[in-house]
C-alpha cells in the first residue's frame, strides 16, 4: 500500500505544513521503502534532534514520520516522540478515510445499476398486477352474466348458478390479492426511490 494511493498529495503537503508550523518542527514523511513521499518541511542535518514513528494501517507499515528540531532547541525526546506519533496517527487516519471513500464510491457504482434494475422490475410487477385486476373485473362481469342466465334457466340452471357463484368468489379473492400485490409493489418502489436518493447524495458529496 502506498500513502499517495489513498491521500492526495496536496492534502499531505498541507498536513505537513500546518503541523510543522504549529509545532515548530521539521517534518519528513517517508514511504515503506524509506523514500520521501513529499519534500520535507525543512533541512534535517546531523545537528538535529529527531524522533521517528511508523505509519501503521491494519498492522502494515506503510511509511514513517520523522520530526526534528535543532539541538539548541532544547526540546525533550518525549515531546518530539509525542509529536511524531501524533502526526503518524493523523496520516494513518487520512489513509483510512481515503480508503473508506474509495469503498463507498465502488459500492455506489455496483449498487446503482442493481437499484435501477429493481425499479424496472417493480414497475413491471405493478403493470402486471394492474392487468390482473382488469382480468378480475372482466371475471366479475362474466359471473354476473352467468348468474343472470342461470336465473333465466330456472331449475335447469341451478348447477350453473352454483358455478357462477364460486367464480364470483374466486374473482373477488383474486382482486384482493392483486390489490395487495400492487400495494406492496408501490411500497417497494418507494423504498428503492429513497435508496436511490441516498446514493445520489453520496455521489454528489464525493464529487
Amino acid at each position: 500500500m502506498k500513502i499517495l494511493d489513498h491521500v492526495g498529495k496536496e492534502q499531505l503537503v498541507a498536513m505537513q505544513e500546518y503541523f510543522s508550523k504549529a509545532c515548530g518542527v521539521i517534518v519528513l514523511i517517508e514511504d515503506a521503502s524509506g523514500k520521501p513521499v513529499i519534500k520535507a518541511s525543512g533541512t534535517m542535518d546531523d545537528d538535529c534532534t529527531k524522533a521517528n514513528e511508523n505509519i501503521l494501517v491494519e498492522n502494515d507499515r506503510v511509511g514513517r514520520v520523522t520530526v526534528a528540531v535543532p539541538s539548541s532547541d532544547g526540546r525533550s525526546d518525549e515531546a518530539l516522540q509525542a509529536a511524531a506519533s501524533y502526526l503518524a496517527y493523523s496520516v494513518k487516519d487520512a489513509i483510512v478515510s481515503g480508503k473508506l471513500k474509495e469503498l463507498e464510491k465502488a459500492f455506489i457504482e455496483v449498487i446503482r445499476p442493481e437499484i435501477e434494475a429493481a425499479s424496472v422490475s417493480v414497475n413491471d410487477i405493478t403493470g402486471r398486477a394492474r392487468k390482473l385486476e382488469e382480468i378480475a373485473s372482466k371475471q366479475n362481469i362474466l359471473t354476473l352474466n352467468a348468474s343472470i342466465e342461470a336465473a333465466r334457466a330456472g331449475t335447469a340452471g341451478a348447477g350453473f348458478a352454483v358455478v357462477a357463484h364460486q367464480m364470483g368468489e374466486m374473482s373477488k379473492n383474486s382482486g384482493v390479492i392483486y390489490g395487495d400485490i400492487e400495494k406492496d409493489a408501490h411500497e417497494l418502489k418507494a423504498i428503492i426511490g429513497r435508496i436511490g436518493e441516498v446514493l445520489k447524495e453520496e455521489n454528489q458529496d464525493q464529487a
